[in-house]
């Protein structure tokens, strides 16, 4: 049986639930739940997590984009996202643990496919390095950390490679290793990281107005 999704309009009032194929192929607005894993490390040093997108998804595969995200089924809601984190990182904090950083409006294309994307953005301040989350799903193929300033200035275009960490040791990535064409959401998203690392939680404005 097809997964169901919710659609909206371009004002993001609800219009109807459609199967999640056909939404991609009319490019419908659906809501989806993202969540960046952050940390501070012992050097001070702040990071952010990545995942690689497993080589047989349907859209930007063997891409890195953000730490956790899916689809919400049919009549779910944001706390239903915690289910996304531990099927794809084999845990899943308290809703509360989240901080709640309001909604990107993402609009991409990929192969004829039209993904428009209402997603509800969250960070997630962990104390954990990125080798210990397993790989839990086959549509994952890594984890990649990077270091928040050199994210920046990777997708500022002032940098072209980056070191980075993955759980099988260091590695190197570049600009093109991202999902093409989401440098400026990446940015807004390093930015709203590194605020709440430092201790800011009123963010959820300010990604609304970068929307």
């Amino acid at each position: 049986m097809q997964e169901m999704l919710d659609i909206y309009d371009a004002r993001g009032c609800h219009v109807g639930v459609k199967e999640r194929a056909a939404v991609h192929r009319d490019g419908d607005w659906h809501r989806v739940f993202h969540c960046w894993v952050v940390w501070r490390d012992e050097f001070g040093v702040d990071q952010v997590l990545f995942q690689r997108r497993g080589a047989h998804k349907p859209t930007f595969p063997l891409f890195l984009a953000v730490t956790v995200g899916g689809h919400y089924s049919a009549g779910e809601t944001p706390e239903d996202g915690l289910r996304e984190m531990r099927e794809e990182l084999g845990f899943a904090p308290p809703f509360s643990a989240l901080v709640a950083c309001g909604q990107k409006r993402i609009d991409a294309r990929w192969n004829g496919l039209v993904d428009r994307e209402l997603a509800d953005t969250f960070v997630y301040l962990s104390e954990r390095p990125p080798a210990p989350y397993p790989v839990m799903r086959p549509e994952i193929a890594n984890l990649v950390a990077i270091a928040v300033d050199g994210g920046l200035e990777l997708f500022r275009g002032e940098r072209n490679r980056l070191d980075a960490q993955s759980p099988s040791g260091p590695c190197v990535v570049g600009l093109s290793d991202f999902v093409p064409q989401h440098e400026a959401m990446f940015t807004d998203a390093l930015l709203l990281c590194r605020r709440v690392l430092n201790g800011e939680r009123d963010v959820k404005a300010q990604l609304e107005k970068q929307t």
